[in-house]
């Protein structure tokens, strides 16, 4: 997301099924949106199944597929 070229990189590892993780790319999304020519975030799987997220790797598995298809930051 953002500047593909740019010189400043963001990178996130993040959960989809963590609260923690959507907070802190709502966050970066808005930034990078703000500075859209020197800022570009990367989005790193990191899920941690657990108890209350147990499809956490099929939303990974699921962000992969759409990233296949240029529709993941969509």
């Amino acid at each position: 997301l953002g500047n593909p070229g740019a010189e400043n990189m963001i990178i996130l590892f993040g959960d989809f099924g963590s609260r923690e993780s959507q907070d802190a790319f709502a966050t970066l999304k808005s930034f990078v949106e703000q500075h859209p020519d020197q800022f570009k975030l990367v989005w790193k799987d990191a899920p941690q199944p657990t108890l209350f997220t147990r499809n956490s790797i099929r939303a990974h598995v699921g962000g992969v597929c759409a990233a296949s298809q240029k529709s993941f930051w969509p």
